[in-house]
């Protein structure tokens, strides 16, 4: 075989593996976001394999692999639960496309300054997703899910960053083959090591886990298993104590307020309650103290800033966009909308006290 046919054989490997893995993505129950990104990002891997096979690859083909860090980033914060606004989810993708078609058009020193500006935007990503995948490790409530996809997700962001390192220090005519075949195989093996774990039966990869329907029968003398024990606790903690008031409230944090270990707390609250990351299950407890206040007359007057603080948010653009993915509105329209339902029944009920006035008369 000579170096084109290796060209080839790992640009169909790759392919191949990228499209089980995106069928597997988009037959899954992952929410919209995950699925499109994540099949986003195996077709940007498959158009950077494909570059390799021609030295003069057509436009569509490089853009493409230009978008592989584009859905990358927006990827990794989707599926890890990282509550991000939906501008900084974009804005690497923005940034790769414009330094992508600003290098295409540039001449001299421009195309230079284009190439250099498109390589810190790949280190910049790079980094990104790997401060994205060590920050979410406490907050991972599923085991087996951090042991799979924080190292994976971790190699590929270093990676990333040691392709942007390489194109920084190398000359445009010194990517000698050795090094172009390492890329192609190390891309390749990625793509199939990725495709073994996306068709797992693991699919709690990307989705919550399915709560376990609760045993209707039980005997009078069997005592409680340790686990409900564990979850009558932790649901006392939790309402009676309002642990959730904690700002910065970790899992080792809760655990130690137990009296259990940490391992022990984690699966708990991820199999038993259905969460699959820490915050959001803080936020649940903190979002329906939010939402009582906000209908409640006695705190009419409280602005939304600082109902948001009294119930543990440490600032304003977590709290509204968890709050919108739990209502679908924002904070003002919660309000308004109940204080619209609460006029329109007050005419209803000054009609039923006047309609009681005469019986009660007669009586």
């Amino acid at each position: 075989m000579d170096l084109q046919d290796w060209h080839i054989l790992l640009a169909g490997l790759v392919t191949g593996a990228l499209a089980v893995t995106a069928i597997s993505i988009a037959k899954s129950k992952a929410p919209l976001g995950v699925k499109a990104t994540g099949i986003g990002f195996c077709v940007g891997v498959v158009g950077y394999a494909l570059e390799s096979i021609s030295n003069d690859a057509p436009f569509l083909i490089n853009l493409l692999a230009c978008q592989t860090l584009s859905f990358l980033w927006p990827f990794v914060a989707l599926s890890f639960g990282i509550s991000v606004s939906f501008w900084l989810l974009m804005l690497p993708g923005v940034l790769m496309t414009l330094t992508f078609i600003s290098r295409e058009i540039a001449t001299g020193d421009a195309a230079i300054v284009c190439s250099f500006s498109q390589n810190v935007v790949e280190a910049g990503i790079g980094l990104l997703v790997l401060l994205a995948v060590w920050r979410s490790e406490d907050d991972d409530l599923d085991s087996e899910r951090r042991r799979v996809r924080r190292p994976f997700m971790a190699v590929i962001a270093v990676y990333v960053i040691g392709l942007a390192l390489f194109d920084f220090v190398a000359d445009e005519g010194s990517q000698w083959v050795p090094i172009l075949i390492f890329d192609e195989v190390v891309t390749a093996g990625l793509a199939v090591v990725g495709a073994l774990i996306f068709t797992s039966p693991r699919s709690a990869l990307l989705t919550a886990p399915t709560i376990p329907e609760p045993s209707l029968e039980r005997p009078a003398q069997q005592t409680a298993e340790p686990e409900e024990q564990l979850l009558a606790s932790l649901d006392h903690e939790m309402v009676a104590n309002q642990a959730w008031r904690e700002e910065g409230l970790t899992v080792g944090g809760l655990a130690d307020r137990l009296g259990v270990p940490e391992h022990r707390l984690r699966p708990v609250i991820n199999q038993k309650l259905g969460y699959r990351n820490f915050a959001a299950f803080i936020n649940s407890h903190r979002l329906e103290e939010v939402k009582r206040r906000l209908v409640d007359p006695e705190h009419a007057k409280e602005t939304i800033a600082s109902i948001a603080y009294e119930c543990g948010f440490g600032s304003l653009g977590p709290f509204g966009r968890a709050f919108k993915a739990e209502t679908s509105m924002t904070p003002t329209a919660f309000r308004n909308q109940a204080k619209r339902a609460d006029s329109e029944s007050a005419p209803v009920l000054k009609l039923a006290a006047s309609q009681d006035e005469p019986a009660r008369h007669a009586s």
